[in-house]
């Protein structure tokens, strides 16, 4: 139950107020993403994220982002990773 009640609570946290960005590349793509994730230790939504990112600063753009989400994703994360017994904040 409680391994049902983390998994619940991480779907919550990571999808809201977020949508869904897709796109179909050459398979050469998911081979450079896994090492990229083998060796930032990163998740392939915080990759993208960052890459995404870096790209509207060259460009002059703001960085879109919801701090309060990361937040609550970050407070989430830690309940998640030490089974309740500590919270950031």
């Amino acid at each position: 139950m409680l391994t049902e009640t983390r998994r619940v609570l991480w779907s919550i946290a990571n999808r809201q107020g977020k949508v869904h960005i897709g796109a179909y590349l050459p398979a050469d793509f998911k081979r450079g993403i896994r090492l990229l994730q083998a060796t930032t230790g990163e998740t392939l939504q915080s990759i993208m994220e960052r890459m995404f990112n870096e790209q509207f600063r060259r460009q002059g753009q703001d960085q879109p982002g919801d701090t309060q989400i990361s937040w609550l994703w970050a407070d989430l994360s830690g309940l998640l990773l030490d089974g309740g017994k500590s919270v950031h904040g």
